[in-house]
């Protein structure tokens, strides 16, 4: 028996719509869907996901929170970094305050357009407003095109427009349905992103064109689905090959400064990797790209490797801790290395033979590998916090707002709990036992300041209050 398709293909040469292409993930698809493009070859991208689950939908997030937070230009800067408007930091002003060269004009101009698309909103609506973030252009860009256009032309283009508009149409929808003001718009749209969207099939990734076009479709998506003619490039799983070393690098010259180095990375600049950089935009941008390993670290003095496994031949190694303590220290006079090893393998024996020290991160039994980014966010923790040994208050109430109650008006305080606890009868002043003295462990654990005292004292006032009208009754 025959499907369809194939019954069709008897009688004629297959069509790109015959053909289908299965990937494990989603970089895969873009991989198959940029190869295919490049040949004029028709190709589209076919998911069950839902368009919040999109760079797009971030995109949008960043647009509406900068919109609903007036007078916020930490929002504003989020959104000109993002990959849609393509600010790099040489177009952003340094904040120092002092900046009166091209870049403060762009800012200024840049707020401006904000501005305007908030009361664009306020008058039009969302769509209008929407219309004008496509119309914009970016006023460092002469020779580029306004926001829109410029999509279309880069790689995935087309992908990305429709998600674009179909996040239009169903925040349009919200706003009309809801009345839903920015910030309304801008809780919508993060729930959906957390939680997906109620109406699966209307929240569902569009086609960009699905005319005599080949399907790039997941693995699992493409149960039950059947195509005249199927290829599989990735049939395996690729547990070795190029795979980047992230490297960061410290200079003895200035303590502070970190740059990130990849070695022999299989793709970058990447712009996912920009968009999850989120605020940190500058230090992908800065990041040096190396071939060797020999290369990233060969002026290093002190270089530190991360590492899961204990070896055969035993090597210094010390816990983040302890190892962010000894970087810290070199910091101030060498120049200091932390590798970080490949996602999948980690860092191999030859690469760990390089290091002066190795850095072990402790974790449960059962669940002994970290993955890439926790193992450096833990580092990177650990090399803060020892940055910081010594200037952080040791209290955990050392910046309270109010002075501390003095003893004497603890023991007014204590002489006033008394008289209200025998007015109330939970006290027998004959027979107290040691109702009192545990209740000032109590509030000696507490450590009451002077306002809470008076409310506390107000409410003892008000309860001898209440009782002695009860009685006079």
């Amino acid at each position: 028996t025959f499907s369809p398709t194939e019954a069709a293909m008897a009688l004629r040469p297959p069509r790109p719509d015959d053909v289908a292409v299965l990937v494990r993930s989603h970089a895969q698809a873009a991989d198959v869907l940029a190869a295919l493009r490049a040949r004029d070859v028709p190709a589209v991208i076919s998911s069950r996901e839902q368009v919040f689950a999109t760079a797009e939908a971030l995109s949008v997030q960043r647009w509406l929170a900068a919109l609903a937070s007036d007078g916020d230009e930490s929002a504003a800067r989020v959104l000109a970094a993002d990959p849609l408007l393509g600010w790099s930091a040489a177009e952003l002003p340094t904040g120092a305050g002092d900046d009166t060269g091209p870049a403060a004009q762009w800012w200024e101009s840049w707020l401006a357009s904000l501005a305007s698309w908030r009361t664009t909103f306020a008058l039009e609506g969302f769509m209008a407003a929407f219309r004008a973030l496509l119309d914009h252009r970016p006023p460092w860009a002469k020779g580029r095109g306004a926001v829109g256009p410029h999509l279309l032309t880069l790689s995935g283009g087309e992908r990305r427009m429709t998600d674009l508009l179909h996040l239009a149409e169903l925040l349009h929808s919200c706003h009309l349905e809801q009345s839903a003001g920015l910030v309304g718009l801008r809780v919508w749209l993060l729930r959906q992103r957390v939680e997906g969207h109620a109406d699966s099939e209307s929240a569902e990734l569009r086609l960009e064109r699905d005319d005599n076009a080949v399907k790039i479709v997941t693995i699992h998506k493409s149960k039950g689905l059947q195509y005249g003619v199927v290829y599989v490039p990735f049939a395996w799983k690729d547990e070795g090959g190029r795979v980047e070393l992230p490297l960061v690098a410290t200079d003895p010259a200035d303590s502070t400064a970190r740059q990130l180095v990849l070695v022999d990375p299989r793709k970058f600049p990447d712009p996912e990797a920009e968009w999850r950089a989120a605020s940190a935009l500058d230090i992908i941008q800065a990041a040096r790209v190396l071939e060797t390993l020999d290369e990233a670290i060969a002026d290093s003095q002190f270089v530190v490797g991360t590492s899961a496994r204990e070896r055969r031949i035993p090597w210094p190694v010390q816990d983040a801790r302890l190892t962010a303590s000894r970087i810290v220290q070199h910091s101030s006079t060498d120049k200091v290395s932390i590798l970080f090893g490949r996602e999948d393998s980690g860092l191999n024996n030859d690469e760990l033979r390089r290091c002066n020290l190795h850095c072990h991160i402790p974790t449960h039994p059962d669940y002994e590998s970290l993955n890439l980014s926790m193992a450096v966010q833990i580092v990177c923790y650990e090399i803060r916090m020892a940055e910081l040994e010594g200037t952080l208050p040791q209290e955990e109430d050392a910046h309270w707002e109010n002075e501390f109650a003095t003893s004497q008006d603890m023991e007014y305080f204590y002489e006033h709990l008394e008289e209200t606890l025998v007015d109330l009868e939970f006290l027998n002043p004959t027979a107290p036992r040691q109702l009192m003295t545990r209740l000032r462990r109590l509030y000696s654990r507490v450590r009451l300041d002077e306002m809470e005292v008076q409310i506390l004292r107000g409410i003892l006032k008000e309860t001898r209050r209440v009782v002695r009208e009860s009685s006079d009754k």
